[in-house]
C-alpha cells in the first residue's frame, strides 16, 4: 500500500514528539520507581557538603579605600617630590616638567608598589604575620589574633634567614603548645627535628635548628581573656618564612580602582580568616607605602641639594672675580662712582643692555643644564630644568626659549617611571628595559634639542648686540671707560641673577624637609565588605543538594539509554512507530488481556482474518498470547481456529494438554489438503478449534512452509472461521516467520520485558517484513518495579516526615533574668570621652562681634540684635571640625595645640573656656560648644543589616544598635558577641559579651562608643544542623515524596 510522503512525514513528526514526550515521562517514571536511590544520595550528598564547609576556613573581605595624593606645584614655593624643577623664577622664563614628579605616578604605577613583595613582606614583619596561631572548637580550627593566650617569636636573623633560603630550602617551625594544671607543655618540630619542652612559667626560651624561639604571656589580653585561659589550653603555632607569607597575602589581596575613570582612588580588599588581622593588616600596609614613599622624596630632595649646592659654589667663585675685576677697573681709571659717570652717555642703549642681561641669564642657566645632561653618569638621571632671570622689562624677553622642549619633558618623565619601577622590580624585568630603551633612543634627539635651543639663544643675543653696536656708534663719543664699566656690571649682573635662583631653590629645598606628603590616606577606616563571608554555607549546601539529586538522576538515565534490553513501554514507542496493543504483567492479567482484545479489533480492518502471532526469541510468552487472544475473541462468539505453526518448537499441545495428531505436519505434507483433511486434524478446545503441529516429519520444517500446501490450508480455515490465529515461530535465526508472514493479515508481535533487544524492536519497524505489525508488551515483573510495596512506603516517609517537621528550633531571649538584677549599680548617665582620629565640631559664642572670631575657623559673623538693640552675638557659621591627632591633641586658634583626649565634651567646653577667657574682656561672657562630628558604630556578622551607623546624639546602647542593624538572625550566637573597641593609646581590645544575660545593663560596655565595631558569630554544631534539617532535608523529602505520589497516579 503506498503512503503519501507529506502523510509519512506528519506521522513522523508526531511520532519523533510522542516519543520525545515519553521520555520525559520515561524519565519521570524512573525517578519515581527508584526514589530510594534519591534519599540516601541526597542525605549523603548534604552530609559531605556539611563536612566540607565546616573544615574550610572561614573567611571574609576586607576593604580600605585609598585616596592618592598627586602633588602638584600649584603654589608658588611647591616643591615636587623627585627632581628638583625650578618654578616661579623672578625673571619669568622658567619652562616646568609636564608631568608630575612624585606622589602618585599613575594608578597602574601605584598598584604595583602596593602588590610588591618587598612591601607586603615589611607588612608581615611589623605586625609579626608569619606567626599564625590557631586553635579548636567541635573539629574545626580558627585563627587567633592579638587574643592568644601565649605569644611566640623567632628572633629577626633568623626570620632573614627563612627568606634567604627560599626558593632552594624552605623551614618552617610548627608547634602545639598546651597548659594543664603541671604548667606549659611545647612539642616543637624544626628543622626537621622533634623537640619537647615543659616550662613551669614564662617567658621562656627555646633553642632550635632554625633559631632560638621566645615564648611570652600575650599582655593585650582582657581579664575576660585570661580567665578564660587559666583552667589550660591548647593551641597550634606555625611560623612560616616571612615572604611566604607575604605572597600568600597577595594572592588573597586586590588593588583596584572604584570605576575604569578613577585615577586617584584605589580600592585595596584583601581576604582573611581574621576580621582584625585583616583591617590591621591594610591599615599598616597604607602606613608602610606612604613611609616608603617619603623616604623616595627625601633621597631626591637630597640629590637635588646637592646640586644646588654645587652650583652655588661655583657661581660664588665667578661672582668673586667679577668684584676683583670691578675693584681693579676702579683703581685704573681713578673713579669711584661708574654708574652715575656712564649715566650721560649710554642713553637709549640701556633697553639693549637689559636684552643682552636676560639672554645671558639664560645662556649660563642652559649651560648648567646641558653639562649636567651631556654627563654619561646622569644618563637615567632627571634632568632639572633650571631656568631663570631677573624679572626687568625688554621687548625681545627670552621666557619661551629658555629651558628646553618636549624631548627633555619626556626624558625627565621616563628617568622617573624608571626609578619608581626599581622599586619593586630588577633592572632586568621587561618593564625596565623597555624604560631603559626609550630613554636610550631618547638621548640623541635631547642632546639635540638642548644645542638647537642655545643656537637660537646665541642668533638673538648676536641680533640684540648688534642693535647695541648701532647705539653705541650713535654715541660713539662716549668714553671708553663707559664700556669696560658696562661689560662688567652686566657680567656681575647676570652671575648675581642666576645666584639668587639657586638660592630659592634651596630654600624650597628645606621647606620641602619640613613638609612632606604622605602619598596615599585612607578616607575611611578598612571594615569587612557585606556578603563577601567564604566559604558560603548556603551555597555549598544548595550545590550538594542539586549534586545529590542529579547524581543518581544522571546514572539512571545513563543506565537507561545504556540498557540494550525493552525495560519499559517508552522504550518500544522511542523505537517504533508501530501501535502498541497493551502491557501485560505477570499477575492479574485478566484486564491486561481484554485491553489487548479490544485494541487488535479497534484497528483490524474488516477483510482482515488471519493473525500471526510471533516474537524474537523462544520464551517471549507468544503461544501464551495466541492462545489468550483465541480465547477472548471466542468470548466474543467468533469462530475461531488456533493453529501451531511453529514447526521447530511446537507448544500449543503441551499447553492446552491435548493429544497431538498428525496436525500440520502431516496436513503441510500432503500435494493438495482438502477441507476434510484439515477437518480430521482439528481438536475442539474451550469453544475454540485447534491445529496442533502434530507429529514431526523428515521434512525440513523451512521447506514444508515453502509448500503451496499451506496457502491451501490457511485458505480453507479462512473461508469457515472468523478469525485464525497462527503461533508462528520464533524470528530469531530462521525465516520461517517471513514465509508465514505473506499468509497472515496482521501481525501480533511479542515483546517480553528486559528481555527483548531495542535494536529488534527498531529492525521490526525499520524492514517492515511483517504486514500490519502490532506490538504486545508482555510479562511485566511487577515485584522487579516495586510498585506493589510503593504506596506503603509512601505513607512511611510521609509519617517520618511529619515526624521531624514538628520539631523546632529553640530561640533565645535577651536580658534573661532581668527580675534578679540591681540595676542601681548602672551609670545614671553616659557621656563619651573623646579619642585619637575623632572630629570634634567646637564654635565660640560672644556678645561683642568680633571678639570670638579669632577662636572660629573660617567664620562668618551674624549679628543678632535684642529688643533695645543694646547687645550683639557673634557666632560662625563656617565649618570648624578639628580633627584629634594620635598624640590627644587639637591645634586650636590663637591657644595652639591643647589636648582633649579622655574629656567628656563638658570637660572639653570648660577647659577652651579658661583658656580663652584672659583673651577677652571681663564684659564679654564667652560660650563654647563642643559635639563630635563623627560619632558612628559598625554592627558585622549575623545580623540583618550589616554596615556602619551614625550616631547623632552621642549615646547609644547595644541594643539600640543591633536594632538599627536589623536585630540578630536566627543564625546568630547571643552568648558570644564579640565587642571590639580601640582605647586611647590606639590598642585594641575584644570582650564577649552574652546578650542574653540582664547583668549587661551593668556592664562597661552597654554603651558602645564611638568607632566600635560590634560583631555577631554565626550558630555552630547543632544550630546549624538543626538549620540545615529544617530548612534543606525535610522539604526536599516532601517534594520527593508528594512528586513520586503523583507520578504514580499518572502513569499507574
Amino acid at each position: 500500500m503506498e503512503i503519501n510522503e507529506k502523510s509519512f512525514n506528519m506521522t513522523e513528526m508526531d511520532t519523533e514528539e510522542r516519543s520525545s514526550l515519553f521520555n520525559l515521562q520515561n524519565i519521570l517514571m524512573t525517578f519515581a520507581l527508584h526514589w530510594k536511590w534519591f534519599i540516601p544520595s541526597v542525605v549523603v550528598c548534604l552530609l559531605i557538603g556539611f563536612v566540607y564547609w565546616w573544615n574550610q576556613p572561614t573567611t571574609m573581605a576586607v576593604r580600605g579605600k585609598m585616596r592618592l595624593i598627586q602633588q602638584t606645584q600649584d603654589k608658588g614655593n611647591a616643591v615636587s617630590a623627585g627632581l628638583a624643577v625650578l618654578s616661579s623664577l623672578p625673571l619669568g622664563i622658567g619652562n616646568n616638567l609636564s608631568a608630575s614628579l612624585g606622589g602618585a605616578q599613575g594608578i597602574d604605577v601605584e598598584k604595583e608598589i602596593i602588590l610588591s613583595s618587598d612591601l607586603v613582606t615589611e607588612v608581615v614583619l611589623d605586625l609579626g604575620l608569619y606567626t599564625e596561631y590557631r586553635m579548636g572548637r567541635w573539629g574545626r580550627s580558627y585563627v587567633l589574633y592579638k587574643d592568644q593566650p601565649v605569644t611566640v617569636a623567632l628572633d629577626r636573623t633568623h626570620l632573614l634567614w627563612m627568606d634567604r633560603e627560599l626558593p632552594l630550602h624552605y623551614h618552617q617551625i610548627s608547634l602545639t603548645l598546651s597548659k594543664d594544671s603541671e604548667g606549659y607543655h611545647a612539642d616543637i618540630i624544626a628543622g626537621g627535628r622533634s623537640i619537647q619542652k615543659n616550662f613551669k612559667a614564662l617567658p621562656d626560651k627555646v633553642m632550635t635548628e632554625v633559631g632560638t624561639l621566645f615564648f611570652s604571656p600575650n599582655q593585650s589580653l582582657t581579664p575576660q581573656q585570661r580567665r578564660a585561659y587559666a583552667d589550660g589550653f591548647q593551641m597550634q603555632v606555625t611560623i612560616r618564612p616571612p615572604k611566604t607569607v607575604a605572597a600568600g597575602f597577595i594572592g588573597r589581596m586586590v588593588a583596584e580602582a572604584p570605576t575604569k575613570s578613577s585615577t586617584n582612588m584605589l580600592h585595596i580588599t584583601v581576604r582573611d580568616e581574621n576580621m582584625m588581622r585583616g583591617i590591621d593588616f591594610i591599615t599598616r600596609l597604607v602606613d608602610i607605602y606612604n613611609q616608603q614613599g617619603r623616604e623616595d622624596m627625601r633621597d631626591q630632595n637630597r640629590l637635588t641639594d646637592q646640586f644646588v649646592n654645587q652650583r652655588l659654589v661655583k657661581i660664588n667663585e665667578e661672582l668673586g672675580i667679577s668684584d676683583d675685576a670691578y675693584e681693579q677697573s676702579k683703581v685704573k681709571y681713578q673713579i669711584t662712582q661708574p654708574a652715575e659717570d656712564a649715566a650721560e652717555a649710554v642713553g637709549k642703549k640701556s633697553q639693549y643692555d637689559q636684552q643682552l642681561i636676560q639672554i645671558g641669564i639664560q645662556l649660563q642657566l642652559h649651560d648648567y643644564m646641558m653639562e649636567f645632561a651631556q654627563n654619561p653618569a646622569n644618563i637615567y638621571e632627571v634632568i632639572p630644568v633650571v631656568s631663570g632671570g631677573m624679572g626687568m622689562g625688554g621687548s625681545m624677553g627670552m621666557g619661551s626659549t629658555g629651558g628646553g622642549g618636549q624631548a627633555l619633558s619626556r626624558h625627565n618623565t621616563l628617568a622617573f617611571q624608571r626609578k619608581e619601577l626599581l622599586k619593586s622590580m630588577s633592572d632586568k624585568a621587561p618593564q625596565v628595559q623597555r624604560v631603559t630603551e626609550l630613554i636610550e633612543e631618547l638621548r640623541p634627539t635631547l642632546l639635540t634639542e638642548l644645542s638647537r635651543t642655545r643656537q637660537a639663544m646665541v642668533i638673538q643675543r648676536q641680533n640684540v648686540e648688534r642693535e647695541y653696536q648701532k647705539a653705541m656708534e650713535r654715541i660713539g663719543s662716549a668714553p671708553h671707560i663707559e664700556r669696560v664699566f658696562t661689560d662688567i656690571e652686566r657680567l656681575r649682573e647676570i652671575k648675581q641673577g642666576v645666584y639668587l635662583v639657586m638660592l630659592q631653590k634651596r630654600e624650597e629645598l628645606a621647606m620641602g624637609r619640613v613638609d612632606v606628603t604622605d602619598k596615599g590616606k585612607l578616607i575611611e577606616k578598612a571594615q569587612v565588605v557585606g556578603g563577601s563571608v567564604l566559604p558560603n554555607r548556603n551555597m555549598i549546601m544548595l550545590i550538594a543538594l542539586a549534586i545529590g539529586i542529579l547524581l543518581p538522576l544522571v546514572l539512571l538515565i545513563l543506565f537507561q539509554f545504556l540498557r540494550t534490553k525493552v525495560g519499559m513501554r517508552a522504550d518500544i514507542e522511542s523505537a517504533s512507530r508501530l501501535p502498541i496493543l497493551g502491557e501485560v504483567f505477570n499477575v492479574h492479567q485478566e484486564e491486561a488481556l481484554r485491553t489487548v482484545r479490544t485494541n487488535l479489533l479497534l484497528r483490524l480492518q474488516p477483510d482482515q482474518k488471519t493473525l500471526l502471532v510471533t516474537s524474537d526469541a523462544v520464551g517471549d510468552g507468544k503461544t501464551y498470547q495466541a492462545i489468550q487472544l483465541a480465547q477472548g475473541l471466542a468470548r466474543l462468539d467468533k469462530k475461531v481456529v488456533l493453529v501451531d505453526l511453529d514447526l521447530r518448537h511446537p507448544g500449543i499441545a503441551q499447553a492446552l494438554g491435548i493429544t497431538a495428531k498428525g496436525g500440520t505436519f502431516s496436513l503441510l505434507s500432503l500435494t493438495s489438503p482438502a477441507a476434510a483433511d484439515v477437518q480430521s486434524q482439528l481438536v475442539t478446545v474451550d469453544n475454540i478449534d485447534v491445529l496442533p503441529a502434530g507429529t514431526p516429519s523428515q521434512v525440513h520444517p523451512s521447506d514444508l512452509l515453502s509448500r503451496d500446501s499451506l496457502v491451501q490450508v490457511l485458505t480453507l480455515l479462512k473461508a469457515r472461521y472468523d478469525y485464525v490465529v497462527i503461533d508462528g515461530p520464533a524470528m530469531a535465526g530462521n525465516s520461517d516467520t517471513l514465509q508465514i508472514a505473506t499468509q497472515a493479515d496482521a501481525t501480533c508481535f511479542i515483546v517480553k520485558a528486559d528481555h527483548t533487544a531495542k535494536a529488534v524492536v527498531k529492525a521490526i519497524d525499520k524492514e517492515s517484513r511483517l504486514p500490519h505489525t502490532m506490538f504486545i508488551y508482555n510479562l511485566i515483573d511487577m515485584s522487579k518495579k516495586k510498585n506493589k510495596f510503593l504506596y506503603k512506603q509512601v505513607l512511611m516517609l510521609l509519617s517520618f516526615v511529619l515526624v521531624l517537621s514538628s520539631c523546632s528550633v529553640k530561640k533565645f531571649a535577651y536580658l534573661q533574668g532581668a527580675d534578679k538584677i540591681d540595676l542601681n549599680k548602672q551609670s545614671a548617665l553616659y557621656d563619651a570621652r573623646i579619642m585619637p582620629k575623632d572630629q570634634l565640631n567646637i564654635h565660640v559664642y560672644t556678645i561683642n562681634a568680633g571678639a570670638a572670631t579669632p577662636f572660629n575657623m573660617g567664620s562668618v559673623n551674624a549679628t543678632s540684635s535684642t529688643m533695645g538693640g543694646a547687645a550683639n552675638l557673634s557666632t560662625a557659621t563656617g565649618n570648624q571640625n578639628y580633627l584629634v591627632s594620635n598624640d590627644g591633641t587639637i591645634n586650636f586658634p590663637i591657644l595652639g595645640r591643647i589636648k582633649v583626649v579622655g574629656l567628656t565634651k563638658d570637660e572639653c567646653e570648660d577647659m577652651i573656656l579658661e583658656k580663652i577667657r584672659p583673651y577677652m574682656a571681663e564684659s564679654e561672657r564667652p560660650i563654647v560648644t563642643v559635639r563630635q562630628a563623627n560619632y558612628s558604630i559598625t554592627v558585622l556578622g549575623e545580623v540583618g543589616a550589616p554596615g556602619t551607623i551614625q550616631v547623632s546624639r552621642e549615646k547609644i546602647n547595644i541594643y539600640e544598635a543591633l536594632a538599627q542593624a536589623g536585630d540578630l538572625t536566627v543564625y546568630g550566637i547571643r552568648d558570644r558577641v564579640k565587642l571590639i573597641r580601640e582605647n586611647a593609646n590606639g590598642e585594641r581590645e575584644i570582650h564577649m559579651l552574652d546578650l542574653s544575660d540582664a547583668n549587661i545593663m551593668n556592664s562597661p560596655y552597654f554603651y558602645m562608643q564611638q568607632n566600635d565595631i560590634l560583631y555577631v558569630e554565626p550558630s555552630i554544631v547543632k544550630k546549624q544542623q538543626g538549620n540545615i534539617v529544617t530548612s534543606l532535608v525535610i522539604p526536599l523529602t516532601t517534594s520527593l515524596v508528594s512528586f513520586s505520589a503523583l507520578l504514580i497516579a499518572i502513569f499507574k
